[in-house]
């Protein structure tokens, strides 16, 4: 029995000095880091192509509370990362914002940018749809090309409350499935919404208004407009018809 003492007394001799040691390299290389004066600041914005909403200056004056507050040379000890974040993500258009300190003395964020995937049309008063359900105001510096919504629908939405509609969910659905298809995305340009959540289709590509319906499957009227699209009107001319709906389960109906 004392043979397997002393064994696990050696070992536990040999464990403790090692974990001793690495706690004062933890504390020695938080000790330096809390030394250092920042540095620099480097900033990356990620999904920043077709997207231009938010620039490298944007973030660093929401950063520096627009050049009041000071970082390159201040203490990083007396850096709140948490404050920084808080501030990036005051801008609408920042979906997520991370802001942490390197070994050299340098302050780096990384900021998730919110993509627009629709545009109320509210006579001047319009808004963006983004592709987390936040409807946030339009930008003088760029304008996105997505699906127009028009209609009784868009004028009744507020910035803040569009999943809150009755028809919000299923209409936000309804429109990722066309951001994720890039012929749908290039092909509708705009739907006009009703206070019942009735849609109507307008193409890009010719003259048809395309009774749509309501949200809910959505997926089986795609389908149909798809058996329109690569069948129907090859043989007949992509403007042949004004009237297509696709409401109704079962039947496509063109005029």
């Amino acid at each position: 029995m004392s043979k397997w003492k002393d064994i696990g007394k050696n070992k536990w001799l040999r464990i403790i000095p090692a974990l001793l040691i690495l706690v004062a390299s933890i504390s020695f290389v938080q000790k330096k880091q809390q030394a250092k004066v920042c540095q620099q600041l480097f900033i990356d914005i990620e999904d920043q192509y077709d997207n231009y909403y938010l620039t490298e200056e944007d973030v660093r004056s929401l950063l520096t509370a627009k050049g009041r507050d000071k970082l390159i040379g201040t203490d990083m000890s007396a850096i709140n990362l948490r404050e920084l974040e808080r501030r990036v993500e005051e801008n609408l258009f920042v979906r997520k914002a991370d802001v942490y300190k390197d070994l050299k003395g340098n302050i780096m964020v990384n900021v998730k940018q919110r993509r627009p995937m629709a545009r109320f049309s509210r006579g001047g008063d319009d808004f963006y749809l983004t592709n987390d359900g936040l409807v946030v105001p339009i930008s003088s510096r760029y304008s996105s090309r997505v699906p127009i919504i028009s209609g009784t629908f868009s004028r009744k939405i507020k910035p803040g409350d569009f999943m809150q509609n009755e028809h919000g969910k299923a209409i936000f659905e309804l429109l990722n499935y066309i951001n994720a298809s890039e012929f749908w995305r290039a092909q509708i340009s705009e739907l006009d919404i009703d206070s019942k959540g009735k849609i109507t289709l307008y193409p890009q590509v010719g003259k048809q208004k395309i009774e749509f319906g309501k949200a809910e499957g959505f997926e089986e009227k795609f389908n149909k407009l798809s058996l329109f699209y690569e069948q129907i009107l090859p043989r007949k001319g992509w403007n042949a018809y004004t009237r297509v709906s696709v409401q109704f389960e079962g039947q496509i109906v063109c005029e």
